[in-house]
Parts: structure tokens; C-alpha cells; sequence
């Protein structure tokens, strides 16, 4: 699949929020997948939505949060979300508390798929419909996302390109990585997509570290723990931003120079990530608009809420590249209005 400028990217979500009307829950949901449903009544309104990141503690979800909040009040939706702080217990009780709040929707990023059975069926019971964001969950109505083959993908050629731009012409590599496996199947796609996006730049290396890292903590931590073993590091290829970033700050604190000596694959939807690109710590990769995102996303919920067809345009999440020749241009558009 092809990546497109912001500006191709800003046109095709005129594409997606085309039909954004509004509309309210009428009869129960078949648990089925919303696109195998009929279309609701013309009466049909959606006026409150839920979203349940599996965390809140790093800025991607912030940022998609408050853009999705957004996305709402310019509809008159009122909007709640929850933070389960990376634990699939409180996941499951914050979505049941929105449910009971009345909601009609929820976007959900599962900390564990597998745990939300009885939330799944609790929001069956109420007639609540459940949008699993970025991997798909048993139960839930639709997923929206990115495709994780082409997101991985752009990771990983990123960092390769990156790689062989600084070190030439080497035998073989040294490579970390840094996965989020638990996160389910969707997660594991993008991480060997991006692998084998990787290995097609640069065939001969040895991973000497493969662990799991999400936040900036985790990223710090893991990358202080490989140092003390080896300080023997070409290239960390994560398959998380806030974990880049934490592999960044742990290198620079042991004398590397991220960028000039070892490269730090990212993805740029944030604004640190952004700002590590036109600072030359990180090399560039996948960027999501996040106003595009939410509006696609808010959507498909008002879609699956009403028992209308879901699209497979309804379903994408576009992406673009950020590398050093827009990433300027694309943080003064998001961070500096």
C-alpha cells in the first residue's frame, strides 16, 4: 500500500466524514458485526459516547481522546472517557460504569481482548455498541484503525533506510526491539511487519534484546537494562512511540547520540515524537491526523450505534510519513495554532 502527504490525507478524510448525521440506538444489537446489520430508523440519534484507552498515560491516547471529544461537541454528543491505566480489570468496570451512565457507544483500545467478556456482554444487554480501536476484540461491533501491515511496514523502512544512511556498507547489525505483544494480534502484526519491512533494507543482523515495552517508563527502563549487558546497539526498532522515546532518553543518559550514532525508530504522531524528528533523534515513520482519526472514528460509532452499514472506508484510518522534510510544518499545524 502507497502513504500519502497530509494534504491527500486531509482529502480523504472529507471522504470519511461524509454522512456523519445524527443518529439513537433502536432495537437490540445481534452481537454480530455492525455492518451485517439493517438501517436504522430516520429518528435515530446518538447524543453520548464513551472511550476506554487502555491507558491515558501517554500522550497518543491523550491527544486521540481529546480530538474525539471534540469531534463530539461540534455534534451537540456529550462524551466521557476512563482511564484503566494499563489494567484489563478496571477496563472492564470504567466501560461498565459508562454503560451505565448512557452511553451509546464506546471506543475501545483493549488492554487484554480476551478480558472484556463480560463488558461485551453488559453492553449487549443495554443496547450499547463497542468500537475496538487499533485490533480487533471478541464481541465488539466494528474495528477502526490503521492497517497494521502498512503501519508496521513504514516503521520498520523508516528505520532501515535510516540505518544504512548512517552506517554504511557494515557486515551486520545489532538491533533491539522493543514489542507490545500483549496487546493482542493486531499489535503482533504491525511488530513483524515491521521486522520484515526491516529485513528487506538490511537482511544481516541479530537481535540482542526483544522485549516488551509500551510507555516512556518501560522504554527507558528496558534500554538502561540492555545497556549494562551490551553497549554494542545499532538500531531500536519499536513498535511504540512513547517507548521510543523512553529508548531515546535512556541512550542519551549513557553517552549515545541518538540519531548520529544509533537509530531510534518511531512513529510521529505526537508532539515530542515530532519534535524528535526535527531535532534529528529519531528518523521519521507513520503519521496519523488525529482530527482525521476521531471523526472517522466517531463515525463508525454512530454508525454501529443506529444498526447502519459499516464501510471498509468507515473502518480505515489513513496514513502519511513524517520525515525531516514536513515534520516542521506538520507540528506547527497541530501544536502551534
Amino acid at each position: 500500500m502507497r502513504f500519502i502527504r497530509p494534504s491527500a490525507t486531509l482529502a480523504f478524510a472529507a471522504i470519511l466524514g461524509m454522512g456523519l448525521t445524527a443518529c439513537t440506538p433502536s432495537g437490540t444489537p445481534s452481537g454480530t458485526l455492525a455492518e451485517d446489520s439493517t438501517v436504522a430508523p430516520a429518528d435515530c440519534k446518538v447524543t453520548s459516547i464513551g472511550y476506554s484507552p487502555n491507558t491515558l498515560q501517554t500522550e497518543f491516547y491523550q491527544n486521540f481522546g481529546n480530538a474525539l471529544k471534540a469531534a463530539a461537541d461540534a455534534e451537540g454528543i456529550s462524551y466521557r472517557d476512563d482511564d484503566p491505566l494499563q489494567d484489563a480489570l478496571n477496563q472492564v468496570s470504567g466501560i461498565e460504569n459508562m454503560i451505565t451512565a448512557g452511553v451509546q457507544s464506546i471506543a475501545v483500545r483493549a488492554q487484554d481482548a480476551n478480558a472484556l467478556s463480560s463488558a461485551v456482554a453488559f453492553a449487549a444487554e443495554k443496547n450499547v455498541t463497542l468500537v475496538s480501536l487499533f485490533g480487533a476484540f471478541p464481541g465488539a461491533n466494528v474495528t477502526v484503525g490503521p492497517d497494521n501491515t502498512e503501519l508496521g511496514g513504514a516503521i520498520g523502512q523508516e528505520a532501515g533506510k535510516s540505518l544504512l544512511d548512517l552506517k554504511p556498507g557494515k557486515s551486520s547489525y545489532n538491533v533491539v526491539i522493543l514489542n507490545n505483544d500483549s496487546l493482542g494480534e493486531a499489535i503482533i502484526e504491525r511488530r513483524t511487519s515491521m521486522e520484515a519491512a526491516f529485513k528487506k533494507l538490511v537482511p544481516d543482523y541479530t537481535v540482542v534484546a526483544n522485549v516488551e515495552a509500551l510507555t516512556e517508563m518501560e522504554g527507558n527502563d528496558a534500554l538502561n537494562t540492555i545497556i549494562q549487558k551490551t553497549r554494542d546497539i545499532d538500531v531500536v526498532l519499536s513498535t511504540n512511540d512513547s517507548s521510543s522515546l523512553g529508548a531515546v532518553s535512556a541512550l542519551q543518559a549513557a553517552g549515545f547520540q541518538p540519531g548520529k550514532d544509533v537509530v531510534v525508530a518511531i512513529s510521529g504522531s505526537t508532539e515530542r515524537d515530532l519534535q524528535s524528528i526535527i531535532d534529528g533523534l529519531t528518523p521519521g515513520g507513520p503519521y496519523g491526523d488525529y482530527d482525521v482519526w476521531a471523526k472517522a472514528t466517531l463515525n463508525a460509532m454512530k454508525k454501529s450505534a443506529c444498526g447502519e452499514p459499516i464501510t471498509d472506508a468507515d473502518r480505515a484510518l489513513p496514513l502519511s510519513i513524517v520525515d525531516s522534510s514536513n515534520a516542521q510544518e506538520l507540528y506547527d499545524k497541530t501544536y502551534n495554532k
